[in-house]
């Protein structure tokens, strides 16, 4: 099996038919040894020095409680998981060693590193922020690239607290980052509401929302996509949106991680019967949701500083040779917009 191979065994489809355990049994067995490949640089003449990647956190169970609005917003019965709320799960742990050893492949054939690398100190670092699913994220992509190396995943703070290299206070909290903020919002938002709807209709279908207990108790039949208000609060003009549109974003978010987990997608939307299209959707909602905040310009400028002055550092340190960095998709898409990358 090829690199390429061995990164398509985490997408949706190969994970509903293989059963976990059979997914770890193949695992395994793939980490007996990495197929030969064409290196991608070295026939053009380069050699790879220095690594540095970014990474979001695997596959996580929902940040929603199981008594929240959010939860309430169905009849239905949520997908029960076996960790707790915002963790790491074991696909997710499975996930990342895959992808630890594709990268493991890859550079090889790079010639970065030999097969079994133990690298001298500070050669490597790896860096997450304190919360459970970016250190284990971390750890698993540790034990997919450098399995005898005994890799420490470095961490500042208590778990479950926020590391400020990567979660800041979202504010408007200087004159120049307050107009970039409100033009952001006064032009762009009523779009990304617009592009929405599609979402939050589908979401309405799934959901059985007119059903619910939310429903039954407010009094509200059906979801509404354009309800969002801006909130200013504090000295620093902390940024927080509210109104339903929120509520469904969350919900999205915590649908598309019980269609991830549940291998029958019969049971994933409790029977609703959605298309690949009408999935799309929902992910689209989802990506608005939180494009709301990370494609505003006063946010994405503010809030990559540090993280920037941490990948900077990385790449000046002569003695350093890889990095790897894991956060949230909120860094992610920032970075991507801080620095002007097209689309992917």
């Amino acid at each position: 099996m090829s690199c390429a191979d061995l990164h398509r065994t985490g997408e949706k489809n190969r994970l509903s038919d293989l059963g976990l355990i059979s997914l770890i049994i193949l695992f395994l067995l793939l980490l007996g040894s990495c197929s030969s490949n064409a290196s991608e640089l070295a026939d053009k003449g380069y050699q790879l020095k220095k690594v540095v990647v970014f990474s979001r956190h695997n596959l996580r169970a929902p940040l929603v409680s199981a008594d929240s609005d959010v939860a309430r917003l169905t009849n239905n019965t949520w997908h029960l998981w076996d960790v707790p709320s915002g963790n790491l799960t074991p696909r997710g742990e499975v996930n990342e060693a895959l992808m630890g050893h594709f990268f493991r492949c890859y550079l090889i054939d790079e010639g970065f590193m030999p097969e079994n690398w133990q690298p001298s100190i500070g050669e490597v670092v790896f860096y997450a922020n304190s919360f459970q699913r970016t250190i284990t994220t971390a750890r698993f992509f540790a034990g997919g690239m450098m399995p005898v190396a005994n890799i420490q995943v470095k961490y500042l703070k208590a778990i479950d607290k926020s590391d400020e290299v990567f979660i800041r206070p979202l504010a408007f909290d200087t004159p120049r980052f307050y107009e970039l903020g409100m033009n952001f919002h006064n032009n762009k938002i009523p779009d990304y509401l617009m592009r929405a709807q599609k979402g939050v209709s589908t979401l309405d279908k799934v959901l059985n929302f007119k059903n619910s207990p939310y429903a039954s108790e407010t009094g509200i039949d059906a979801m509404d996509p354009m309800d969002l208000s801006l909130r200013l609060r504090g000295n620093d003009n902390v940024v927080r949106y509210e109104g339903f549109f929120v509520k469904a974003y969350k919900a999205s978010d915590t649908l598309i991680m019980q269609y991830y987990d549940e291998p029958d997608d019969n049971k994933a939307d409790w029977g609703a019967g959605l298309t690949e299209n009408e999935w799309q959707d929902i992910g689209l909602l989802y990506t608005l949701g939180l494009g709301m905040l990370v494609d505003n310009p006063a946010l994405y400028l503010r809030n990559t500083n540090l993280l920037l002055q941490e990948i900077d550092a990385a790449l000046k340190d002569e003695n350093r040779k890889f990095t790897f960095l894991c956060g949230h998709d909120t860094n992610l898409v920032m970075l991507l917009n801080v620095l002007g990358a097209g689309d992917y």
